[in-house]
């Protein structure tokens, strides 16, 4: 009988083990529309925790898409946020 010790976290439900997990409080966002200001991004991360400032670049990146930058007030802060919109 295999037991299988130790199991991979997503074999018994739960989510697996980031193992570069991110120690920045900075959030790069890209593919901002078109109509979002600094402060429509501060707004929007603020609803996972205390957001310090957010910058929108006044020119598109290489591919064409609006980039903007969110610092939140603790790297945890920014983990949320992360862990919230998606998981990479």
């Amino acid at each position: 009988m295999d037991v299988g010790y130790p199991r991979a976290p997503e074999a018994v439900g739960q989510t697996p083990w980031n193992p570069y997990p991110l120690l920045s409080k900075t959030l790069t966002v890209a593919n901002i529309p078109p109509e979002y200001t600094p402060k429509n991004l501060y707004d929007l991360f603020s609803t996972f925790g205390k957001a310090e400032g957010a910058f929108v670049y006044a020119f598109p990146d290489a591919a064409g898409r609006r980039v903007g930058e969110v610092a939140m007030a603790t790297y945890l802060f920014a983990q949320k946020v992360r862990l919230g919109f998606w998981c990479v």
